[in-house]
């Protein structure tokens, strides 16, 4: 299942506009192996909350490593 990977501090992420593109153009299943723990950050922080709103709104599940 082709997932769409994700981690890094903040700074590192794209921006949620672009990265709505890349899941839309990607042919991606989901949002998975999520590693922004490894950071020091929750899936719960608030900067985090666009991209959850947006894997949801294209249905995709979400997995943390």
């Amino acid at each position: 299942m082709p997932a769409y990977g994700f981690g890094g501090p903040p700074k590192s992420w794209p921006a949620p506009e672009e990265f709505r593109r890349r899941l839309k153009e990607g042919g991606y299943r989901a949002f998975a192996e999520v590693g922004i723990q490894y950071n020091g950050i929750s899936p719960s922080d608030p900067e985090f909350e666009p991209y959850l709103a947006i894997a949801e709104e294209l249905d995709l599940p979400m997995g943390i490593q």
